[in-house]
């Protein structure tokens, strides 16, 4: 079968390429999720009350763990191809708006 530059099979080939991209992002970013509410679950749990983003790094127990938590929170935080992907709760630069100074 002839291949024709930049027919319809590439122009599909390059927007599922890019839609698989996409998915792939989403799945960490609700991966990263799901263990950031689990951490929080614990703490809210261990502190009895409700919690603050803030509250997430300042009982941490290392610096190691803080920074297991701020890797979360990027991966939550990144930005999609178009700049979209962002929620309110996310401050400047893109890095959820934890009030935690690192």
């Amino acid at each position: 079968m002839p291949h024709f530059v930049d027919d319809f099979v590439d122009d599909l080939e390059r927007e599922l390429a890019n839609a698989r991209r996409d998915a792939a992002a989403y799945v960490d970013r609700a991966e990263a999720l799901a263990a950031l509410h689990s951490h929080a679950v614990d703490l809210s749990a261990r502190l009895q009350r409700p919690l603050s983003a803030d509250d997430l790094f300042r009982h941490a127990k290392d610096e190691n763990e803080r920074a297991q938590l701020q890797a979360l929170t990027d991966r939550v935080t990144r930005i999609t191809r178009d700049g979209s992907g962002l929620s309110p709760a996310h401050g400047p630069g893109g890095r959820l708006d934890t009030g935690a100074e690192l």
